[in-house]
């Protein structure tokens, strides 16, 4: 499995639980229930659990293949700069979709900081594995290795609380896991590729909730990964799509409520 199929699987699954974050959830939290039935209620309710059950898978693939695109990118500074681009570009996108309400809009407001898009978090993910990259680089010794893993995981992740990031301080933990699994499995051959999505699976099971758990069924196709980039349309599609697929379920949810 390539790395394209890959990205294809994440952002059908994000999409699936976009649509229950987008759609769903704001049908369920504005929507006057005494009239629609509690037994319709419910049944959105399992509705969205179950699409945003799925979309728990998708995260975790994304930051295998960030970590991924970290060890093979020919330019480390202009993927941290295409990631950060995209946090400013997803922004309003984001936060029409996800987090005001369709009042909110009507009344004039497009924009809020008190939530920010994932690529918040994939960003302050990947200089954290930049600065610990240089780091060993310059010092190669074991236990400067934890202690300044220990000190920019820490920082990070305050950074990320601080911001609230999709996934907080918890996705860039998991990113930065995956990372030294995968610095490891590098330097020693001894790691196979799953190890990384487990690690990052209990660590956002861990810090998140049990239900990031699911994202476990994700180890049978990064078993089946080849290390390929595979066909893909464009690499800016699959950064473009984020953005896009925001606005157009805003979009559909507010011509429908």
């Amino acid at each position: 499995m390539s790395g394209s199929r890959l990205k294809w699987i994440a952002i059908i699954t994000m999409l699936i639980d976009h649509i229950g974050a987008a759609i769903i959830e704001h049908y369920i939290r504005y929507t006057y229930w005494a009239v629609r039935g509690m037994e319709a209620r419910e049944l959105f309710y399992n509705l969205d659990l179950l699409l945003r059950s799925i979309g728990r898978m998708a995260f975790p693939i994304f930051i295998f293949l960030l970590v991924e695109g970290f060890f093979h990118t020919r330019s480390r500074l202009k993927y941290l700069l295409r990631l950060s681009v995209f946090c400013i570009i997803s922004d309003i996108p984001f936060d029409l979709a996800v987090v005001l309400s369709n009042n909110s809009i009507r009344n004039g407001t497009f924009w809020t900081f008190s939530y920010q898009n994932v690529f918040f978090t994939l960003t302050l993910g990947f200089l954290g594995m930049m600065i610990l990259e240089k780091i060993h680089e310059k010092i190669p010794n074991i236990l400067v290795t934890v202690i300044s893993f220990a000190a920019v995981a820490g920082g990070l992740y305050a950074a990320a609380e601080f911001l609230n990031t999709d996934y907080g301080g918890a996705g860039v933990a998991a990113i930065l896991t995956a990372y030294a699994l995968k610095k490891y499995a590098v330097d020693t051959g001894r790691l196979p590729a799953q190890s990384e999505m487990i690690g990052t699976v209990i660590v956002l099971a861990a810090l998140c909730n049990l239900n990031e758990a699911i994202a476990i069924v994700d180890t049978i196709f990064i078993r089946q990964y080849d290390g390929s980039r595979g066909k893909t349309i464009s690499k800016w599609f699959f950064y473009i799509f984020y953005p896009a697929h925001l606005f157009i379920l805003f979009l559909i949810r507010y011509w429908l409520f």
